[in-house]
């Protein structure tokens, strides 16, 4: 059924806010207005001029879309206003203020676990990737702060199997209003509105007071993908109650070969779409903040940005053997250097049979991990991941081409003429991703990309430090970002506590085993 033409208009001509005035305030004007806050928000880190924007928009509206670009602290906002809002009901003796945190991938949630303790540190927290459905029930039941969960968790936990697949538990209903505080981060992962995932979270949507979207890519190439993510927030009055009538107003409707329905983007629309998400949403690229550092994280810049996960059970058995290997070792050499070997393969996601064969883990958080990362980064922007082992980086290839990322690799085994081949492609734009080893560390000019992540750092300082000004040299005119992806409590985190030395971690390891310690 055809929308009418008024009901169009009155749509359009719709009363709406408009958050670029905020984002031209001052920085004396948007102090000023947080010092006018009652309770007074107290910040455990110091925030940016936008993420107190960012704050100011969230404590007036309470109800808000973050689309905020990689290293902007989206989750140190979250925290914040969690932190703030929990102050508030302590004031008016409500009752105590519980915050879900919905996620795509479980690698997400050990980042938030390290975030919420930097940045909101009295918050008691809760990450519910523990198995079995009765121990999450529990958790839930707990009462923590702060529960944060993939949206597949969430599912698993509310619904049960129905005629027509999962639907959501009767019994389980309860569970939905215990949350005030509601969070969903990369929030594009809910662009399509037919999924499970959109109707439970429209549900979270509906039963709580304060609900915020986190995201740096809120759309691909199809603007659509908004709507869905502003309905959660404000239950259409940005972009419509209905898909049918957001389409009617900007897209172009036609029938495909199929016989289905398609509908094209009014590209003359586009001014208008802006200003109309602007009502529930702000926008952030890095480039408009101009009190960020030159470069986040990295070695040359002596804090590291890490990003961590978990081991699998299995995994954590493995290191634990090799770990106590090392310790009975003695000073042995070859034991040690074996064992030292096998434990950056672990936290890798592989491990070496005793035929030399390399046999990948079932489930690997490390990658998981990267993939997170990299659905955050914007997908016009280059970016180059690096890796110690040949078979780190073919596991790294099996990925991108599951994601139909366009990449080409550097390996130290290329000839000349092939890796002439691969820096063209990648400088050319051609190839969105440059996987390589150490061979990229010397020699080329990568300032076409300002984001590397380490999959796997050097143990070398000079090595790691080189790798680093591929990016960070003259000609470079953005702020670039160097990301290290570790599993907590593995031999990657300590590599880099040694880096920061100027040591190499295998020197220390040798001492640690003649003493009998583990690593």
């Amino acid at each position: 059924m055809a929308t009418p033409p008024r009901a169009i208009k009155e749509f359009l001509a719709r009363k709406r806010r408009d958050s670029s005035k905020p984002k031209k305030a001052s920085a004396r004007t948007v102090d000023r207005k947080l010092a006018a806050l009652e309770p007074q928000p107290t910040f455990v880190t110091s925030p940016y001029l936008h993420q107190k924007v960012c704050f100011l928009l969230g404590v007036y509206f309470e109800r808000y879309a973050f689309f905020l670009d990689m290293g902007l602290g989206k989750t140190k906002l979250a925290s914040d206003l969690f932190s703030y809002f929990s102050s508030c009901y302590r004031n008016q003796r409500r009752e105590h203020l519980r915050g879900l945190v919905l996620v795509p991938n479980t690698a997400n949630i050990e980042g938030w676990r390290d975030e919420v303790a930097k940045h909101a540190p009295d918050l008691t927290f809760e990450g519910l990737d523990i198995s079995g459905k009765s121990k999450r029930l529990a958790a839930v039941a707990a009462g923590s702060d702060m529960l944060v969960t993939t949206y597949a968790g969430w599912a698993a936990l509310v619904c049960r199997r129905g005629k027509k697949g999962l639907e959501v538990d009767p019994e389980k209903q309860e569970l939905e209003g215990r949350f005030d505080f509601v969070v969903f981060d990369e929030s594009s992962f809910l662009r399509n509105h037919n999924t499970l995932a959109f109707r439970l979270a429209k549900r979270l949507a509906n039963s709580a007071r304060h609900v915020f979207l986190l995201t740096g890519t809120p759309l691909g190439k199809n603007p659509q993908d908004l709507w869905t993510q502003l309905y959660l927030v404000d239950g259409g009055h940005t972009l419509g109650a209905t898909l049918g009538l957001f389409r009617a107003a900007f897209f172009r409707e036609s029938q495909n070969y199929w016989g289905g329905r398609e509908y094209e983007f009014r590209k003359r629309m586009t001014v208008k779409l802006s200003r109309c998400t602007r009502h529930a949403s702000i926008r952030y690229t890095d480039e408009e903040c101009l009190d960020l550092p030159d470069t986040v994280g990295g070695l040359l810049t002596g804090s590291f940005d890490k990003r961590y996960t978990l081991y699998t059970p299995e995994q954590l058995e493995a290191a634990d053997a090799l770990n106590k290997a090392i310790r009975e070792a003695r000073g042995e050499r070859d034991i040690v250097e074996s064992k030292y070997v096998a434990l950056r393969r672990l936290e890798s996601g592989y491990a070496k049979l005793e035929d030399g064969t390399l046999v990948p883990f079932r489930t690997n958080p490390k990658l998981d991990l990267l993939a997170s990362v990299l659905d955050d980064i914007p997908r016009e922007e280059s970016v180059i991941i690096v890796h110690h082992y040949r078979q780190s980086g073919d596991l790294i290839a099996q990925l991108l081409e599951s994601r139909k990322d366009k990449f080409v690799r550097l390996v130290g085994a290329m000839t000349p003429v092939k890796t002439r081949a691969s820096v063209t492609k990648f400088r050319s734009g051609a190839a969105r991703v440059l996987v390589c080893s150490k061979s990229g560390s010397y020699g080329h000019n990568f300032q076409i990309s300002r984001r590397i992540i380490f999959f796997e750092s050097f143990d070398d300082p000079i090595t790691r430090k080189q790798m680093e000004k591929r990016i960070r040299r003259p000609g470079q005119k953005r702020r670039t970002y160097i990301t290290d992806l570790v599993v907590r409590g593995g031999i990657g985190d300590r590599i880099l506590y040694s880096l920061l030395d100027g040591k190499k971690i295998f020197d220390e390891l040798m001492e640690d085993s003649k003493r009998g310690r583990s690593c």
